[in-house]
């Protein structure tokens, strides 16, 4: 049913729907030049102000790429992930390659309208796509997909609407970058000592760094940003600080089960990038492939042997005590000198990380293998207990703070889903401006 007002056509039939495409790479002449050419690794429901690549006139000229206006849309057409029917907008003139579709801007309905009406129906728009056992969209697709629009002033009502959510949404995603960013910063100064909080002393430690870090040249191309190949180097140790290998802090703890088959068990998993102790999900005990299972408890500190240089290690939550880990794992309890939560924090440290990674042999980084031992030996420079859970209490202030703006942006997007549900379609409809049509 089209709401009263509204009309329902296709986007071919209001908007000029093309695509553009890519000059030889045999030919020097055709790259490097001023003309951006965006391809579909750009498009991400955005606004493209920028480009990868450039070409050259003769470039543009000698090939089916064609130079867009600002706010042509472009839509992937290709692939099975997640590009296929997304939508972004040009905030430059820009040539892009032949895998999006370029609609160009028209005067019956109001481009930023169509980006919107384009997102909301992502999903719809990749059901659409099918040849043979590799999906796509064509321009063809593009062209005959219904599209439904008010007159032109409703449609700028509904588009400031959206305009304000998005804006609300990436002020607040730029506040948790900031907050992550000093959250970050200030861990690996407490963690080291560089910095000491105010009830144990204003000393700073002289030396700004406690690692020699791999120049990001070096590391780009080579080792996924998971990864911290640096050199392990400690820092002068501050005052009142202790020095302490892995092994005085550590106990390796093997509680073997023995599985029984119409028992079900609760597995975990250790997450990559410092991600912690996550639930992987319920088994009975005759589903379970491999036999060598052991139980972990509220405060054990878990290691992925095989995952542990990309960060996939954390410290066992309450609600997954008595869970299960296979003998991929290790599994430690922390001894008296240690703070479980300053543990967590110190794991994200880049010294940590970094011993993890010296620790681990192979020929290649998905197949390295943690040697626990070796790791076992590494020294550590560790504060008073006091200090070190008054550390993690402010560190853990810091990490709610986030969480907190993490779950207002979440709320946020939803609101405008189900702002885009009720708006796009005519359900809700947006009080005009007197006069306006």
């Amino acid at each position: 049913m089209v709401p009263e007002g509204w009309i329902r056509t296709r986007i071919g039939d209001t908007n000029v729907v093309t695509s553009g495409g890519t000059p030889s790479r045999n030919v020097e002449a055709y790259w490097g030049g001023c003309i951006p050419w965006v391809t579909t690794g750009a498009i991400d429901f955005n606004i493209i102000t920028q480009a990868d690549e450039y070409i050259t006139d003769d470039g543009l000229a000698n090939s089916s790429a064609k130079l867009f206006p600002r706010r042509t849309l472009l839509v992937g057409l290709y692939g099975d992930g997640v590009t296929r029917g997304k939508v972004a907008m040009l905030g430059i003139e820009a040539a892009t390659n032949q895998a999006c579709a370029a609609i160009l801007p028209s005067d019956s309905v109001l481009q930023e309208y169509l980006f919107y009406y384009i997102a909301f129906h992502y999903e719809q728009l990749r059901r659409l796509s099918s040849d043979g056992n590799q999906k796509n969209l064509s321009g063809g697709l593009i062209r005959s997909f219904p599209l439904l629009s008010p007159s032109l002033p409703e449609q700028e009502e509904i588009v400031s609407v959206f305009v304000t959510m998005d804006r609300l949404i990436t002020l607040s995603e730029r506040l948790i970058s900031a907050k992550q960013k000093r959250k970050q910063a200030l861990m690996q100064q407490l963690l080291t000592g560089e910095i000491r909080l105010q009830a144990f002393t204003n000393r700073r430690t002289k030396k700004p760094s406690h690692v020699v870090r791999v120049p990001a040249a070096l590391r780009r191309g080579i080792y996924p940003p998971s990864v911290q190949p640096g050199i392990p180097k400690l820092i002068e140790k501050p005052d009142g600080w202790d020095e302490k290998t892995m092994a005085e802090l550590l106990k390796t703890k093997k509680r073997r089960v023995q599985l029984d088959d119409d028992t079900e068990y609760d597995l975990v998993v250790a997450k990559r990038n410092r991600g912690g102790i996550e639930p992987r999900g319920k088994l009975r005990g005759e589903e379970i492939r491999t036999s060598s299972q052991f139980k972990v408890k509220a405060g054990d500190f878990v290691i992925s042997r095989r995952q542990i240089i990309h960060g996939a290690c954390g410290i066992v939550p309450a609600s997954l005590d008595g869970a299960i880990v296979s003998n991929e794992y290790s599994v430690f309890t922390v001894n008296k000198h240690l703070d479980p939560g300053y543990l967590r924090l110190l794991s994200h440290s880049l010294y940590f990380q970094q011993t993890c990674f010296h620790s681990s042999v192979g020929v290649a980084v998905e197949k390295m293998i943690f040697k626990v031992e070796q790791w076992l030996k590494y020294p550590f420079l560790l504060p008073p207990v006091e200090e070190q859970r008054a550390i993690t209490k402010t560190l853990e202030t810091a990490e709610a703070e986030i969480a907190l703006l993490k779950q207002r942006v979440k709320k946020l997007k939803q609101q405008k889903k189900g702002l885009m549900q009720q708006m796009l379609t005519g359900k809700t409809r947006v009080k005009l401006p007197k006069g306006a049509a």
